[in-house]
């Protein structure tokens, strides 16, 4: 090509093809280095190239193609029959590799390539058809007028591949960056940063609703959303500490304490620490946690809670945030084209296990905040992880079908969304789902106030809570005594009433969809009460719980499903002021898996018409309403009712001696009913209603079923009747179970009691491998995350080696593993204070005073401060009539 267009055109298209060249190779050199190393490495600079790469991509194409058209006039007199036809193949090579390229793009034209298989095949001809037009331009130019050495050029791409392939891999090494970590204590939350943080980095909600519209409109109705000072009834509670704070300390530095999981933004930013805070001009005041807050964790760096994970800006792609439109669009572009960047960087792994939600849903108070000691609060994670819903527990009175390995089966089920980027065809449906960003739960009062479609969003978290615990009249007491002569209430059987006689009702209460305790979180101020009204002939003769025309409910006589929190004088916890928690005067929260049992006393009145019914139902109301209207109050909100969602309820007739149940189809079995009542039973405190259990458990083995046999294993146990809890454990043995761990789980127990103690180590460490239990690991189950397991074993191991101390190898080893277990059960659960205890025993047996000094103090710092609680639980009782009805072991509410 002899023209000065020609010329010119060749030099130009030479650039853009050696920058296709070089960024290509960088791009599939990353591929390689991601091969080799096993991990994404689609870092910012990668993303950087990937944009230069499709930027010079287009100028080529115009390029190649007005070279092309200039080439072929110039050569059309030439006749090179070689030549040309390496040139034709040469140029369809440049077309498909263009082709390939343009498929490979997303968010340009309205057809994407988005099948998986298919994209991956076309991505790997965009890679191999450049490789074979290098061949052909060799031997084009080998057949044409002026010939280049082949050897040469050869050699030297290669080299310069090479060489370009390891300054590839030379880039994606992780060097130490110019970063520090800043803490925020009291919160654990932590920000790696190399600049100063600012809370715009972590406010861009409207950034991510351009791809993600349907979870945005989820969140936006969420208690994460309402999480900091735009919820009235944490702002409330928060600004009421905060005044405390100032007053007590000077400033409001421990409030950082609640501001870690509630007020990340202004924690971290600064602005959170000054008294003032927060301004009316102050954005991040409610900005709550958004989704940049979440999805820029880096790392939990325990399970102790109180936000203590770490934090870092994370790197988006080019021009994402530029005021040009086009440039912005071309981000999108590249975003779309290459979405494993923006995937890797806000979605980790960590994102899907329940130590994120724990990182907040676990909470501790810290002696800066009380000035008292440290105290254990809220915790969602521990009652989940110590449950069988997750399949750890070796001892649970249930177990499911499959075991829940984290919280978002329940909290963040697939929801349809056809809309959203993030939507994936799930193998439940086949419909394109996302995850539930509302995070259904119970915060019924921020969907009643704040929520935009106020009675979807309720409604939404009702669908949780309905039927997530059971309620059952199961039966009636003779004389209102808990030992009174017992009438299981079943569809169409006989019991005998009379007029003038008193009788006991017994209700239960079982948890059955929850995977922690019932209630948690706001357990101190979240309202479920037990109401129970009972008729002759439809007119009402008793009740409890019936709320009044105020909408409060009377208190003395109902029994409200809560933990009642007590300050160090005796006062009920009635704000939410953290700082002022003392102790727990009494909970009635219920695990998963299990029951309680509440006693109704009535006495039917002379007249009795031989009509009776008796109506239950178990409310919940997310707040109280005297906390809620005082938080109205501050807010400058007008007072409102919040909605009640009524979770179950059970109506049981008895017309003359014969019974009829409201929906008898909808009851469990007989056995299950009584099995439930029993576990109730046996959960009351002291051992105060074993006798009952035991009746009851024994007419569940009546009906064939082994888990009555396994509850009397656990009543006889625990009462020490040793010889009985052996004998039906060697029943069930010979009959099997389906939960045959928790009978090995008591075998051991027996075997260490009765001195049997190498057995009893063998039975511990047989439940500690999974594998020795086929049907348990087919549903997911683990028991080495027992705590209760793991702390048994390692006393266990611990007095076994006391015992053999004159075989020294025996010795050692024996203490080695008891250490090991013990340090396992720490990693789980850093505030152990049982582990604590072992550790610092084990140490001072081997002279390491140092090391049982530090576990020591540990241990010191997280036991229960039985005395002064038990002295604050005094103080209660003698203030309050209700607490001190409540403490008792058995509480009897009267009726009428």
């Amino acid at each position: 090509m002899n023209t000065s267009l020609g010329k010119r055109l060749a030099k130009t298209l030479l650039v853009t093809t050696v920058l296709l060249f070089i960024s290509g190779i960088y791009l599939t050199g990353i591929s390689v280095w991601e091969g080799i190393l096993g991990e994404n490495l689609e870092k910012a600079n990668f993303q950087y190239v990937f944009a230069i790469h499709l930027l010079v991509s287009a100028p080529f194409i115009l390029l190649f193609a007005l070279y092309l058209t200039s080439h072929l006039i110039a050569i059309k007199h030439i006749r090179n029959t070689r030549a040309r036809t390496a040139g034709i193949y040469l140029s369809l090579s440049v077309v498909l590799t263009s082709l390939t390229g343009a498929l490979l793009i997303r968010g340009v034209f309205d057809f994407e390539l988005n099948a998986s298989i298919l994209r991956n095949l076309v991505y790997a001809a965009h890679i191999i058809i450049p490789l074979l037009a290098i061949l052909l331009y060799f031997r084009h130019r080998k057949n044409g007028r002026h010939p280049i050495q082949i050897e040469w050029f050869w050699t030297k791409l290669s080299a310069s591949t090479l060489v370009l392939i390891a300054l590839t891999g030379i880039s994606v090494i992780s060097f130490d960056e110019d970063e520090q970590t800043l803490d925020f204590l009291p919160s654990l939350l932590k920000v790696k940063t190399d600049s100063v943080i600012k809370s715009e980095s972590f406010m861009l909600d409207k950034y991510c609703q351009g791809c993600h519209q349907d979870t945005h409109n989820q969140w936006s109705s969420s208690a994460h959303k309402f999480s900091s000072f735009n919820n009235p009834f944490y702002s409330f509670s928060v600004n009421n500490t905060r005044a405390h704070m100032l007053e007590r300390d000077g400033d409001v530095v421990a409030s950082r304490f609640c501001a870690g999981c509630h007020d990340p933004l202004p924690l971290i930013s600064g602005v959170f620490d000054s008294p003032s805070f927060p301004s009316n001009n102050e954005k991040s005041a409610k900005a709550g946690i958004t989704c940049t807050v979440c999805h820029s964790v880096i790392s939990i760096d325990s399970t102790k809670g109180n936000a203590d994970f770490t934090l870092q800006k994370p790197t988006h792609y080019p021009f994402a945030f530029s005021d040009s439109d086009l440039l912005q669009s071309f981000s999108n572009v590249l975003l779309k084209s290459n979405p494993d960047f923006h995937k890797e960087t806000f979605l980790k792994p960590l994102h899907k296990t329940p130590e994120f939600c724990g990182s907040c849903h676990k909470v501790h108070i810290p002696e800066k905040v009380n000035k008292y000691r440290w105290l254990r609060g809220q915790n969602h994670y521990d009652s989940f992880l110590q449950s069988g819903v997750s399949g750890h527990n070796v001892d649970s009175f249930y177990y499911p079908k499959q075991a829940k390995n984290n919280c978002n089966s329940c909290h963040m089920s697939y929801q349809i969304s056809d809309e959203d980027s993030g939507a994936k065809m799930q193998s439940i449906s086949s419909e394109l789902s996302i995850r539930d960003h509302l995070f259904a739960s119970g915060n019924t009062a921020i969907a009643a106030t704040l929520s935009y479609d106020r009675d979807s969003v309720i409604q939404r978290h009702k669908d949780l809570l309905e039927e997530s615990v059971s309620l059952d009249i199961v039966g009636i007491r003779e004389n209102g005594k808990i030992n009174g002569e017992f009438q299981f209430l079943q569809n169409e059987s006989n019991v005998n009433l009379a007029a003038n006689k008193t009788y006991l009702i017994e209700v239960v209460i079982r948890t059955k969809t929850l995977g922690h305790l019932f209630t948690n979180g706001t357990a101190d101020s979240n309202q479920l009460w037990v109401q129970l009204q009972l008729f002759d002939d439809d007119l009402e003769i008793g009740s409890s719980g019936k709320p009044l025309a105020t909408g409060e409910i009377p208190e003395l006589e109902t029994h409200f499903i809560k933990n009642f929190l007590v300050d160090a004088e005796g006062e009920r916890i009635k704000e939410r002021n953290v700082e002022d928690i003392f102790t727990s005067a009494k909970s009635h929260q219920i695990p998963p898996g299990a029951a309680d049992v509440v006693h109704f006393k009535f006495t039917l009145p002379s007249g009795y018409s031989e009509k009776l019914r008796i109506d239950a139902k178990l409310n919940y109301r997310k707040f109280d309403k005297d906390y809620a209207n005082k938080s109205f109050k501050a807010a400058g909100l007008l007072e409102q009712a919040l909605p009640t969602t009524i979770i179950s309820q059970d109506s049981v007739s008895i017309v003359g001696d014969k019974v009829k149940i409201a929906n008898s189809r909808a009851k469990a079995t007989p056995p299950q009913r009584l099995n439930d009542y029993g576990i109730g039973l046996l959960r009351k405190p002291s051992k105060k209603q074993y006798r009952q259990a035991e009746e009851i458990f024994k007419l569940v083995e009546q009906y064939g079923e082994a888990q009555g046999t396994m509850n009397l294993v656990r009543l006889y146990y625990n009462e020490g009747q040793l010889e009985k809890a052996f004998k039906k454990l060697d029943y069930l043995h010979s009959t099997g179970i389906d939960n045959s761990w928790s009978a090995e789980w008591y075998s051991a127990l027996i075997s260490i009691d009765n001195g049997f103690i190498n057995e009893g180590i063998q039975s511990l460490n047989k439940l500690m491998n999974i594998d020795n239990w086929p049907t348990a690991k087919e549903r997911g189950f683990d028991f080495s995350k027992d705590y209760d397991l793991l702390i048994k074993l390692a006393e266990t191991l611990f007095l076994y080696a006391t015992i053999n101390e004159g075989d020294i190898l025996k010795y050692n080893s024996l203490i080695k593993e008891a250490n090991m277990i013990y340090s396992r059960l720490l990693s789980l659960d850093p505030e152990n204070a049982s582990a604590h205890f072992g550790i610092a025993n084990i140490a001072r047996t081997q002279g390491d005073s140092d090391k049982a000094n530090y576990h020591s103090t540990l241990y010191k710092k997280y036991k229960l401060d039985e005395h002064s609680e038990s002295s604050a639980v005094t103080l209660a009782r003698a203030k309050d009539s209700y607490i001190d009805k409540i403490v008792n072991a058995v509480v009897i509410y009267s009726l009428n």
